[in-house]
């Protein structure tokens, strides 16, 4: 059998289909992980903005003046430095 012009339209017309579907799955693919990095990203900054929220909170809790202001609306004061004394625990 002898190769002619119609045979040759139809390989490459063949080719030309599998290289179109290959470009397509592709692009397909890359939306998808496209759109999938950008919910992670959302995700990322909701996360981002609790923790920057949670550590402000803790920040706040550590500060000395809340915690002055609740020691000295239960009646108690701020030791001297000759009222401290360090206590050793033992050790198991």
């Amino acid at each position: 059998m002898t190769v002619k012009g119609r045979h040759l339209v139809v390989a490459w017309t063949a080719v030309f289909l599998v290289v179109a579907a290959v470009i397509t799955l592709r692009d397909r693919a890359g939306f998808n992980a496209t759109a999938r990095i950008a919910r992670l990203e959302d995700s990322l900054q909701v996360v981002a903005r609790r923790h920057a929220d949670l550590s402000a909170r803790i920040n706040n809790k550590l500060a000395p003046g809340p915690l002055s202001q609740l020691g000295e609306s239960l009646g108690l004061r701020t030791p001297t430095d000759n009222e401290i004394e360090r206590v050793q625990v033992p050790r198991p």
